[in-house]
């Protein structure tokens, strides 16, 4: 089973991460399987001092509940790199990675949604044995 609660409520007086990852722990305990960890669900304008908002912005937050609970967890926050995603999960930060808005909107122009994520591989040189 997955569940998606926030990391922070990025808001004043809102939920902190301290009590999220006590949230994480529980619902690990209830047998959560996977936990996806959001940020923000009041809002996130830049009124609210949540920071740079670049890609990627909220995986700390789901690298510190996957660090305290040792749950799978899924990061999220404007992740448009299908590269930057992988990178995320071969480096251990997170599990999964959510892509959303990214492939929705049209990339340079394009008319396909899904543009962004289908960029030319690198190469990759692999080793014999």
């Amino acid at each position: 089973m997955f569940c998606r609660f926030p990391g922070s409520d990025l808001l004043p007086g809102g939920l902190e991460l301290a009590e999220s990852v006590e949230m994480g722990r529980d619902l690990v305990d209830a047998g959560v399987d996977v936990l996806d960890v959001s940020g923000g669900m009041g809002g996130i304008e830049p009124v609210t001092g949540a920071g740079p908002r670049g890609q990627g912005f909220l995986v700390p937050l789901a690298e510190a509940v996957k660090k305290a609970t040792g749950a799978l967890v899924i990061g999220v926050g404007g992740v448009v790199d299908p590269w930057f995603a992988d990178g995320l999960v071969r480096e251990g930060r997170v599990d999964l990675v959510a892509v959303g808005r990214a492939t929705l909107s049209c990339q340079a122009g394009s008319r396909k949604p899904y543009a962004p994520f289908r960029k030319e591989a690198p190469t990759v040189t692999r080793r014999s044995g």
